[in-house]
Formats: structure tokens, C-alpha cells, sequence
């Protein structure tokens, strides 16, 4: 297959699709992306140098490679390693295909060897296994919370990435989700007519079902709060959406939501610091162009660890014109525990309204290891939630357990996910039966996906919600059994 609707480099090396674990991205959309290069006859040169550029912009990359003991405490905490017979597939085994490569061709300080200046021979397994083995990890980072030296395998991760996003190997999952947000400015291709549409559905049904005018503005110009759901929110679990409407509308504060950056979800995350970076930049545009002064960020797991980790160092100056009020990037948790402490929803809340649930929380990895957000949505759930019991210690908060559901490269491989969810998919089912739990709610849109898929595979019946859904409907219910984002 050859022209625009061919992949890269089954075309150019005389690959199949078949062998590969993934479908590489189309020339076409990588062209739209702006990700690939005029000419791929030099890809060698091209891996190479990019390897050895961040070897040398990265100090940490050639430490963690030339540190690590090879003791293997990371395999069995990667539930994607369990069991499995490909060692390429493990935390451990990706180090040492970074590591193999680096004492091949540099030292670990990013410099080439002399021998290998101006010679740039790269074979296609090692291309191969590169792109098979770091696009099925799901950047959980569960590996590096083990390492007794504290190395960070998804930073490795990452940076493999940066040099097969250079190349334009890519799987067509994530370039799918990058032309949507670069077309629609979010990652499910909802044009901008389909959100004002969507979102002014739901306000009319909100005002049905609770006789009070709770709004879902979008781009509207000087409003207190630009919010950034997930758009799978809006998408696929829509009472988490509501769920956010209510407590704004229960906190008498102006929001709105932008068609330029609906969405926190950024592909550009899996790819690439600069892809990143990019559609990053168009949240404080909608910012600027709206005059905000807040922004808050919704049930997104990576799209808050890009906010609370990079968004100040990518962009330097969080508010140029001085209209943001906050000094950084605020979680919706954040913002409404905040409140909630001052009592803004007393006059609202009602904990009944959830009394036909026994909840529990799945902590998104992200937020248990990524970011620290672990105590908000705890308390805000205690706040709405008569009947909340925590999962055992060492399965919550940063000892979470990965659901798969991070990382766009493998969404779509659903028996791969649930394959590698039955330790986490034991722990829930041991929550039914010790204590009755019916609903499990979780703090990120792509984690109620995954675990939608993971229950009905076990076959257990549960409710999947987000705690912004369960938080809303202690604030407004029509009915006290209504039930969470997703009965499986």
C-alpha cells in the first residue's frame, strides 16, 4: 500500500501491519499533525540523533539507564508483566532496550562513541521492538513507586516515544485523537457545533429534572471559571458532567467551558514534549480570549498531571495579561473542597441522596502517584456519601493499581486490558463481598471507560461514577436511587 492512506514504515521497510502490535498512524493524518518528515530514507540517522539529543537535553535519562541494578523489583507491580513471556514488556526489559541501544552507539553522558560518529546503523527488529514495547506501556509509573533507587522507568518511556514520535511511528489510536483535538479542540471528534449542541441538551434537562435554571455556558466572555472536562465526560459519562454544572450552579459562580480547549484530555501527552506543549497552549488562549480569572480542570488523570506538573514550565508566564486570579492551575476537587469547608453547599447538600450506594474509590494512577491528589476527593465523597469505605492501603492512594485505561495506544486492545486487570478486579470483588460496595467511583473520565469493560468481563455488577457525579447528586437528586455514570 503506498500514497497518503499508507502507514510510514511498513511501507518503507516492507512490513506488515499483522506484525505489529499496534496499526501505525496513516501519512495522511500524521501530515495534518504536522509529525512527519519530508523524506524517511535517513530514519537511522534520524532515530539516532534524536536519541543522542535527549540523552544530552535529559541528564536524567542516561543516570536512570546506566543506575539501574537489572533486580527486577518492578516486573511483578506492572500488571501488564504478569505472567507474561515477553520480556520486552516490563518495565525492566524497556530499560534495558534503551540501555542496549545507549551502550551501542554513546556512553551514558549522550556522547557518541568514536566508532560510531557518522555511522548510523540501526536494524528494523530494534525499531520494531521499540515501537511494540513502549507503546504498550500505560505510564502508570506503579514500577518506579518500587524501585529501591527511586529510578523512573515511564520517564524512559516517554522519551522513547519522543524519538519514534520524530520518526512518525506511531499508533493511528493516538494520531486519531490528535487530529480531533487540533481539528475540534478535543480528542473525540465533537465539533464545536455538536458541544454548544450536547451542551444545551443537557441544560434543558437539568432544568426539567430540577426546576432550576443550572447552565452549561460555552465560550461565554467573562465568566468567573473556564472549566476543562474531559470530553469523554460529555461523551460517555454524562452525570459526572452534570455533576460539575450542579456545584457551580450550587457555588453561584459564572463558568463556561471553551470550543478553542473543551477538552483536559492532551494526546500530545503519549507523544511528545513539544505535541504536548502545543495543544496545551490553546487552554490559555481560551483563557485570554474568554478573560477568565479561574481554571479548573475536571475528571482527567493525565490531563491534571499535565497541568500540575508541566503547564508552568512549558508556557513560563501562567497569565501574561494579568486576568487569572489564581496563581496556578486549580482540580475541580480542589476548588469545591475548598468551599466545602466554608460551607458553600451546606444549604444543598444531602447525603440520603446517595444512601442506596455503597461506594468505594479507585484512585487513577495519575492522581495517586503523578500528582498527590488524594485527600480532596476522598472528602468530598465522605461529604456526599453516607456509606464510603476505602479499599485496602496497600491497592489505594499511591499503591493504586493500574486499570489500563491511560494509555490511548492500547484503549483499544480490551481482552490486553482485562487480561492484566484481575488483581485489580480481585480487590473490588473482595470490597462486594466484605462490605456490599455497589458503586465504584473514580476521579478520571478514561478510567470509568476501562472500568466499565473490566467489571462486565468478571461479570461484576456495579455502578462505575465519578465523584464529581456522586458529589452532584448529593446536591441535586430527583430520585435518591438514581444511579452513577454506568451500571455494567
Amino acid at each position: 500500500m503506498t500514497g497518503s492512506r499508507a502507514s510510514i514504515f511498513p511501507s518503507i521497510l516492507g512490513l506488515s501491519n499483522e506484525t505489529l502490535p499496534f496499526a501505525p498512524a496513516l501519512r495522511e493524518d500524521l501530515q495534518a499533525c504536522g509529525l512527519v518528515m519530508e523524506s524517511m530514507e535517513d530514519w537511522q540517522k534520524i532515530f539516532l540523533l534524536a536519541w543522542h539529543r535527549l540523552l544530552n537535553t535529559h541528564r536524567d535519562l542516561g543516570l536512570y539507564l546506566e543506575t539501574c541494578l537489572r533486580c527486577g523489583a518492578c516486573i511483578d507491580k506492572c500488571p501488564y508483566s504478569r505472567g507474561g513471556s515477553n520480556k520486552n514488556l516490563t518495565p525492566l526489559g524497556r530499560m534495558e532496550l534503551a540501555a542496549a541501544l545507549t551502550r551501542e552507539h554513546f556512553n551514558f553522558r549522550g556522547a557518541f562513541r568514536k566508532s560510531d560518529f557518522n555511522r548510523f546503523n540501526l536494524s528494523v527488529q530494534t525499531l520494531t521492538a521499540w515501537y511494540s514495547s513502549f507503546f504498550s506501556c500505560a505510564l502508570c509509573r506503579r514500577c518506579s513507586l518500587y524501585c529501591p533507587l527511586g529510578l523512573d522507568p515511564a520517564a524512559i518511556v516517554r522519551s522513547c516515544r519522543e524519538v519514534l514520535t520524530e520518526l512518525g511511528l506511531i499508533p493511528q489510536t493516538l494520531v486519531k485523537a490528535l487530529k480531533s483535538y487540533m481539528t475540534y479542540g478535543n480528542a473525540q471528534n465533537i465539533s464545536p457545533e455538536d458541544w454548544t449542541r450536547t451542551n444545551a441538551s443537557l441544560e434543558q434537562r437539568l432544568e426539567k429534572d430540577h426546576a432550576q435554571k443550572i447552565k452549561c455556558p460555552v465560550d461565554e466572555y467573562g465568566a468567573e471559571i473556564l472549566f476543562l472536562p474531559s470530553a469523554l465526560d460529555l461523551k460517555e459519562h454524562e452525570t459526572t458532567f452534570a455533576g460539575y454544572a450542579k456545584a457551580f450552579f450550587a457555588a453561584g459562580v459564572s463558568w463556561t467551558t471553551s470550543t478553542h480547549a473543551a477538552d483536559a484530555d492532551n494526546p500530545g501527552y503519549f507523544l511528545n514534549y513539544r505535541t504536548m506543549a502545543r495543544l496545551n497552549k490553546r487552554i490559555l488562549e481560551a483563557a485570554r480570549e474568554l478573560k477568565v480569572r479561574y481554571i479548573i480542570w475536571g475528571e482527567s488523570g493525565h490531563g491534571w498531571q499535565i497541568a500540575k506538573n508541566y503547564m508552568l514550565a512549558m508556557h513560563g508566564s501562567w497569565s501574561e495579561g494579568g486576568y487569572l486570579k489564581a496563581p496556578g492551575p486549580l482540580h475541580f476537587y480542589q476548588w469545591a473542597w475548598h468551599l466545602w469547608r466554608r460551607g458553600a453547599f451546606d444549604s444543598y447538600l444531602n447525603r440520603e441522596a446517595n444512601d442506596k450506594r455503597i461506594v468505594t474509590l479507585h484512585d487513577p494512577c495519575q492522581y495517586g502517584r503523578s500528582t498527590g491528589l488524594l485527600q480532596e476527593p476522598r472528602e468530598l465523597l465522605r461529604a456526599s456519601c453516607n456509606f464510603y469505605y476505602e479499599m485496602p492501603a496497600k491497592y489505594s492512594g499511591e499503591n493504586t493499581l493500574c486499570c489500563g485505561g491511560g494509555c490511548r495506544a492500547i484503549a483499544d486492545q480490551t481482552e490486553e486490558i482485562v487480561s492484566a486487570s484481575l488483581p485489580l478486579a480481585k480487590v473490588i470483588a473482595s470490597m462486594r463481598g466484605n462490605v456490599g460496595v455497589n458503586c465504584l467511583a473514580t476521579g478520571c473520565a478514561q478510567c470509568k471507560t476501562a472500568l466499565k469493560k473490566i467489571l462486565a468481563r468478571y461479570g461484576l455488577e456495579l455502578d462505575v461514577s465519578g465523584v464529581a457525579a456522586l458529589f452532584g447528586n448529593a446536591l441535586m437528586s430527583n430520585e435518591p436511587d438514581q444511579k452513577g455514570d454506568d451500571k455494567v
